[in-house]
């Protein structure tokens, strides 16, 4: 066991046993042999927050939590502090015991249970990244300029193929002096570049994906969240995102 002392002022006192994974708080049980490798276990949901000031987990087979140990303060003949005794953890039970605490182990956090939870805001924290990179591109283009994308390329192409233009890209030519298949050209270039980079993030995000569901460790899942950011930035370096110009042609 892994058990830290947190020394307090008061009147009360604390004899605390350990039989096991079984601890005696003035003789009242807390049975924590329910817990299994990884599990967490608040310190409200033991029943023994009077005491138990920590989460309390199993890591490496061992319980490791922090106990509160009350002490009185006491002088000697000449006013002094005497220093309070050190913290005894007895061996066994008491011989006096009293009703148990009833820990609530259905709201533990299990092991699985903590991966899945790391898994998941591992891959939204992958999208956060990403969605913080592809706004070096979107952050350069107005609001309104961006919902109108969709339909400008498919006035654009509709151009391409010899058909007719609409108000949409007649309202900007007027103001762009463009013809209209100049302008066609421009929107499809531009909207062929941003495919090519939102693919490739897609991707990222796809394989990036499968290695947190892969992964089976909580440092794992942090390694591999590293590794995807690196992974993010290369992309974003090798189609000098840094440099994207809104108003190029390529």
């Amino acid at each position: 066991m892994t058990i830290t002392f947190i020394q307090t002022i008061g009147r009360q006192t604390l004899e605390l046993y350990a039989e096991g994974d079984v601890f005696y708080f003035n003789g009242r049980a807390l049975d924590l042999s329910g817990l299994s490798e990884g599990d967490e276990l608040d310190s409200m949901d033991s029943g023994a927050h009077e005491w138990v000031k920590s989460t309390i987990t199993r890591v490496d087979g061992e319980i490791t939590m922090d106990i509160r140990y009350p002490h009185l303060v006491r002088k000697d003949e000449d006013g002094n502090p005497v220093t309070p005794p050190s913290p005894v953890i007895h061996d066994g039970r008491p011989s006096k015991t009293d009703s148990p605490f009833s820990p609530n182990m259905g709201r533990k956090v299990s092991s699985s249970r903590k991966l899945r939870q790391n898994r998941r805001a591992a891959k939204l924290a992958l999208v956060a990244y990403i969605n913080d990179t592809m706004d070096i591109i979107l952050a350069q283009y107005p609001r309104a300029e961006i919902q109108s994308w969709s339909l400008k390329v498919l006035e654009a192409r509709v151009i391409s193929s010899g058909g007719a233009a609409t108000t949409l890209s007649q309202s900007e030519v007027e103001v762009t002096g463009e013809t209209e298949e100049q302008w066609a050209d421009n929107i499809l270039t531009k909207a062929g570049t941003f495919e090519i980079i939102s693919a490739t993030m897609s991707g990222l995000r796809r394989v990036w994906g499968q290695s947190f569901t892969s992964s089976s460790t909580l440092p794992e899942i942090a390694q591999v969240l590293q590794d995807a950011k690196a992974a993010v930035d290369a992309a974003a370096a090798s189609m000098n995102l840094q440099n994207y110009d809104p108003d190029s042609n390529q």
